[in-house]
């Protein structure tokens, strides 16, 4: 949840959308969990998703009351565009590393990362893999 896209006054606006939906999910009408009530588990909490996925877009035609597992279900086709284009963005981190590593040598590198040694510098580097990236 990227916080800084949303309004000042999104509490008020997720609120007032379970309000209306009574406190129900709109997908499959399970009741949730009211302010207030004890918790005892994350598929009774609603939240509230935005239709088309912007965060900046509050009309009340755009927002739906979910409960969590809903939501997650809706957001899931979002989710794994943004991880795609996550690895993607890494890729070129890693690309555009080696191709400096290519043309400026290890030494400019070293002194690029601060890193004390040629060992610290590929240690490095491999910060930035992740395990799923690597080809078993």
């Amino acid at each position: 949840m990227e916080r800084d896209r949303y309004p000042a006054d999104w509490e008020a606006i997720a609120t007032r959308v379970k309000d209306d939906a009574g406190w129900r999910c709109e997908v499959c009408g399970k009741q949730c969990r009211r302010p207030g009530e004890p918790f005892d588990t994350h598929r009774r909490t609603l939240t509230v998703a935005h239709l088309d996925h912007t965060p900046e877009n509050c009309n009340r035609e755009n927002l739906m009351a979910m409960c969590a597992p809903c939501h997650l279900r809706y957001d899931a086709r979002q989710h794994a565009e943004t991880r795609r284009r996550h690895r993607m963005e890494a890729t070129d981190e890693r690309r555009e590393a080696a191709e400096r590593l290519r043309k400026y040598g290890r030494d400019t590198l070293k002194d690029v990362t601060g890193a004390d040694s040629w060992r610290h510098v590929l240690l490095a580097l491999a910060d930035l893999i992740e395990p799923e990236d690597v080809d078993a």
